[in-house]
């Protein structure tokens, strides 16, 4: 090889050298920032202080589902007791009470019920029994049944539905909080009394 030669065949080496540390580079990157690449991806976090796997059913001792939705908005339902059938990505708490974030400027609303019914796969939560509601705006409504979608933070009830304020109360058949744009509907023999 002559002198020409040797400097092409070393410049390709140190091409090739500069191209595979990108290469690295890059891919750790990518790794490292897979986790924050989709924001929309549910992290749902289940944490107990005992539990018992009896008969195919995981017997949960005050259970807690934390996670974020899908705005990053925080979330966490606590319970006295839980139960999840092996196999099922429906987990059932009883006598519940959590919060939900609804926006950046820490809105939250409360909530409790009787029972619970989580759906790890779907991302939504049905309340049962006992529902009660309570913003940080000082509303609170009550029904029987409402739905929760741990996603988006969306709630809604086909259940007739009381809500309460110091400035009045509305009752109605159904409702529905769109939590992204803050927007409340009810609908259904809707009634508004003002104080």
């Amino acid at each position: 090889m002559n002198l020409l030669g040797v400097k092409k065949y070393s410049r390709k080496v140190k091409n090739i050298k500069f191209a595979l540390i990108v290469l690295g580079g890059l891919l750790i990157s990518s790794i490292l920032m897979t986790p924050f690449l989709n924001p929309h991806e549910q992290r749902l976090q289940i944490t107990y202080t005992e539990s018992q796997d009896k008969e195919g059913k995981m017997r949960l001792l005050n259970p807690m589902l934390y996670g974020m939705d899908g705005k990053r908005q925080a979330f966490k339902i606590m319970a006295r007791n839980g139960i999840q059938l092996h196999e099922s990505e429906e987990v059932f708490f009883e006598d519940v009470s959590g919060e939900i974030e609804l926006s950046r400027d820490r809105s939250k609303i409360n909530m409790s019920a009787k029972q619970c019914i989580i759906n790890t796969e779907s991302s939504q939560m049905d309340l049962l029994n006992d529902v009660r509601l309570k913003s940080s705006n000082s509303y609170t409504a009550k029904t029987e049944k409402a739905y929760v979608s741990l996603k988006s933070n969306d709630i809604w009830s086909d259940m007739p539905i009381e809500v309460s304020s110091n400035s009045g109360e509305i009752k109605a058949d159904k409702f529905y909080f769109n939590s992204n744009e803050k927007i409340l509907t009810f609908e259904g023999h809707v009634m508004t009394v003002i104080d």
